[in-house]
């Protein structure tokens, strides 16, 4: 057990710390035997009183598209992932890819979600001098000409500021995990999926949450 073991000390709850890169994980088989028919939808019945609940709090960066990967196989109830540290996230990984291409167009690619990626850390940017902002800077190597969120800010006149629009490349991130649960984890009309702020941004710039809840169904009579 580590230290951080403490903080899940919870009254009726039995828990395992697994240790295991998300990338290689399938809950069910984790799981096994009868847990897996469970998760899987096998073993469900209208009248069981049990759920399946998946919680991730601030799952930093390509995490949270691993751990959305991971639940493809599971008929989860509720899903609540609090996302976070959106400039460690990568283009092999991110699972809302083809969202981005239906909203930016078919060249949209690795290089423009570089950009998307590395300006997303300005939101929790804060800067002692406003113009040096080098480590928020890409190189686009196309035309090898930097590409800095204060200088976008600036051209552009943006009044939102470099945490502003870094802010706006986050949700553009979480967007598309949200729409990557509708059309491939809850697909249909089973689920509320949204995605909304749990926190005033004062608070934590951090504060989005991806959620899906599945919806009630109408007892019969």
């Amino acid at each position: 057990k580590k230290p951080q073991d403490h903080y899940l000390k919870l009254q009726n709850v039995q828990f395992d710390r697994v240790q295991c890169d998300l990338a290689h994980v399938n809950i069910p088989s984790l799981l096994g035997g009868e847990n897996e028919n469970f998760l899987t939808g096998g073993k469900r019945s209208r009248e069981d009183d049990k759920n399946v609940v998946v919680v991730a709090k601030h799952l930093c960066g390509a995490g949270t598209d691993l751990a959305l990967r991971s639940l493809r196989d599971i008929d989860a109830d509720v899903c609540v992932m609090a996302t976070c540290c959106h400039g460690l996230c990568s283009w092999t990984d991110f699972v809302g890819r083809d969202f981005l291409i239906d909203q930016f167009g078919s060249n949209f690619n690795s290089c423009h979600f570089e950009l998307l990626r590395k300006w997303s850390a300005a939101t929790v940017a804060v800067l002692d001098d406003p113009g040096n902002d080098a480590e928020h800077q890409v190189i686009d190597s196309g035309n090898n000409e930097s590409c800095s969120v204060s200088t976008v800010v600036r051209d552009l006149g943006l009044k939102c500021g470099i945490q502003g629009l870094g802010r706006a490349c986050q949700r553009l991130l979480d967007a598309g995990r949200c729409d990557y649960m509708k059309k491939s984890l809850f697909a249909g009309d089973s689920h509320n999926i949204r995605l909304c702020h749990y926190v005033e941004r004062d608070v934590t710039p951090q504060n989005a949450v991806l959620l899906a809840m599945k919806k009630k169904r109408k007892r019969e009579h």
